[in-house]
């Protein structure tokens, strides 16, 4: 930039200093100079400047009344007051009259007078800026007018000054007017309104005036032909002092677009109400369909324990217990992939070992590993960290889907599972996920579709290995979840690789968890002189924990309903209760809120354990606080049932020995 320079001093030797510093500078300038005021003043009316020096003292008149003899020009360029030092307060009275900075002589130095220099043109920059935005505004406001018009809006006008309105030939038509003899106005428009909109339209202008911004609003107005909606644009109009001038506005009928959103919004709830039918339907189901399956399994177990059974009657067992297992496997996968599909999957955040969570899907698998003669392992590199901070039992769902898959499609061989650390900084993590098996392979035309749901590699794939086709795609959904992406490499009748990588934040202690971690099984169990109360209304599902609980020579009393189960509790003979949820006459969330507010502090603090064939997360939240103590899900299997009782039992025998003692 050339900075254009008045200087007006009439010290020579202070006007050779200013030179030598502006020189230093650096800048491109051109500087004027003038000793006298009037020569000043004269110049100023024919030439214009970037910036002006003013001494403030000078002969026969003071900076403040040059100052303002500047201004009455309606010169609007920068002056910089100059004062001798010690007149600080002379520098002050000029900046309170409208002058843009000022320094004291002593201070004229390349550096002072080149940050001055700067701050000149950010000034003209920012003033040249916000005059291009005021004419690009009003020639907007123009077009828009115009546009207005031609898009068949109704247009209107209301000058504050006359108070005259104007309005467009397509607002007639807007408010049911007649052009020749019923001329709208601001007042006929706030009548035609509707009442149940109309302070809030009338506070919208007064916005307006106080904001002087533009405000939009929707209202229902009285028409001949029937209610109508518009969405008004109201919009301030400034004169050149920058004060109302007036108010403009379009008025558009937009009866049939709130038509259709009503429609939408309709339709809208309508899926939402499907949605939740079908989450209904899915829990109803997960409950009818889990409570049946407890009893086989369970009763299955317990034939297991028999020691006179024949071959043929073993094999018929182990035929029962494989069915129904896979029946299993279908209904969670069906569940996943609903509650996925629905966006209700939540995710833990919770102190895990990566560690462990191998460990625990070992233990998990090896069994069914074993039946099919292939080895099963896995392998933690030492460097990976044994305490992050994610959703274990997502990660344990994804390596129990991809080792499933492995071991079912594998005849011969093996299974591994790799965790491997990929980076580590800054409290993160990074960590490297694989299943790797020696089984049928997937063709490469196949690679791109297994992920698909309810797609499987080959045709014949669930004839000979079963399945729903749901296992891959919820194990890609919950990947993605967790922020990774999985990837696969396969050669048919060779083997296959899943593998995935995913962040996670570093942890220096374990957190407190929502359900206590279990103790390891015991070989031998017995609860002798448990005293259990159990609340089922299932007459097979009662004959069944009878006998689980008989064989671990539990105290045992059993009970219909949720209403039985809190007056049996409010006795004060048990330990511990057993609750299923959905009972008669008392739910089992009812019963235990019944138990929780009862005067005996020894009762009401009874371990309560529900028992549920709802495995869904929502249900699993509302249990845990709803004044339950942990929950096991139908079908049970026996080691976890028993592992819970023991964690609580010894909680309970505490507490009542210390309320005994006091």
């Amino acid at each position: 930039m050339l900075f254009r320079i008045l200087l007006v001093d009439d010290d020579k030797i202070d006007v050779m200093a200013f030179e030598r510093a502006l020189l230093k500078t650096g800048l491109i300038y051109k500087l004027t100079s003038f000793e006298r005021a009037i020569d000043a003043i004269q110049t100023l009316k024919r030439k214009e400047f970037d910036c002006i020096f003013l001494d403030y003292r000078l002969q026969g008149i003071d900076g403040l009344t040059m100052l303002k003899r500047i201004q009455d020009l309606g010169i609007s360029t920068p002056i910089v007051s100059i004062t001798s030092q010690g007149n600080e307060k002379l520098a002050v009275e000029m900046m309170k009259a409208g002058a843009f900075d000022y320094f004291t002589k002593d201070q004229i130095g390349e550096e002072k007078l080149h940050r001055m220099l700067t701050n000149v043109e950010t000034f003209h920059t920012e003033r040249s800026q916000r005059f291009a935005a005021q004419e690009e505004l009003k020639q907007i406001t123009k077009n828009l007018a115009e546009a207005q018009e031609i898009a068949n809006l109704g247009s209107w006008k209301y000058e504050l000054g006359t108070g005259e309105d104007y309005w467009s030939d397509n607002a007639f038509n807007l408010f049911g007017a007649k052009m020749e003899s019923d001329a709208p106005s601001l007042e006929k428009f706030f009548k035609i309104v509707q009442e149940e909109d109309r302070e809030i339209v009338k506070s919208t202008f007064d916005k307006v005036s106080s904001s002087l911004l533009v405000q939009e609003i929707e209202c229902k107005i009285d028409h001949p032909d029937g209610m109508k909606w518009l969405l008004n644009r109201v919009q301030p109009i400034l004169n050149e002092n920058n004060e109302l001038e007036s108010i403009v506005g379009t008025s558009q009928d937009i009866t049939h677009q709130k038509i259709v959103q009503a429609e939408l919004v309709d339709a809208k709830q309508k899926a939402e109400a499907a949605a939740d039918a079908k989450t209904d339907f899915l829990s109803n189901m997960s409950h009818e369909i889990r409570t049946p399956m407890n009893a086989i399994l369970g009763f299955t177990d317990i034939l297991f324990k028999e020691q006179n059974l024949s071959p043929i009657g073993n094999d018929n067992l182990k035929l029962i217990k494989y069915s129904a297992d896979n029946l299993l496997v279908i209904i969670n996968d069906i569940l996943d992939f609903s509650k996925i599909e629905s966006g209700k999957v939540t995710l833990e955040r919770i102190n895990f070992n990566p560690s462990k969570v191998l460990d625990n899907l070992l233990s998990t698998l090896k069994m069914k590993a074993e039946e099919k003669g292939i080895s099963l392992s896995g392998v933690v590199d030492s460097d990976v960290p044994t305490s992050l901070i994610g959703d274990p039992y997502r990660i344990n769902q994804i390596f129990i889907n991809l080792t499933n898959n492995a071991i079912k499609f594998t005849d011969h061989g093996e299974a591994i599972i790799n965790i491997k650390l990929v980076s580590k900084s800054e409290g993160k993590a990074r960590l490297f996920f694989s299943v790797t098996d020696t089984g049928i392979g997937i063709p490469e035309d196949k690679m791109g579709s297994i992920f698909e749901s309810f797609t499987q590699a080959q045709t014949d794939t669930t004839r000979l290995f079963g399945g729903t086709g749901l296992g891959l795609p919820i194990t890609k959904r919950l990947i993605e979840m967790l922020g990774g992406e999985i990837k696969v490499t396969s050669e048919p009748k060779v083997g296959s690789e899943f593998y995935f990588e995913l962040d996670f934040d570093l942890a220096e202690e374990e957190t407190k968890k929502s359900v206590q971690a279990l103790p390891e099984p015991t070989a031998v169990k017995d609860l002798k002189g448990a005293k259990i109360l159990v609340a089922e209304d299932n007459l097979v599902n009662q004959m069944l924990i009878k006998q689980i609980l008989g064989l671990w020579n539990v105290d045992l009393k059993i009970v219909g309903n949720g209403r039985l189960a809190a007056e049996a509790a409010e006795t004060g003979e048990h330990e511990l209760i057993l609750m299923d949820l959905s009972m008669p006459e008392m739910t089992g969330y009812e019963a235990t809120a019944a138990i929780r507010a009862l005067d005996d502090k020894i009762v009401n603090n009874i371990p309560i354990v529900a028992l549920t064939a709802d495995v869904f997360q929502e249900t699993k939240d509302r249990v845990m606080s709803s004044g339950f103590n942990n929950y096991v899900t139908k079908p049970f299997k026996s080691d976890v049932l028993y592992n819970t009782i023991v964690l609580h039992l010894g909680e309970s025998r505490k507490w009542i020995a210390e309320q005994k003692a006091l």
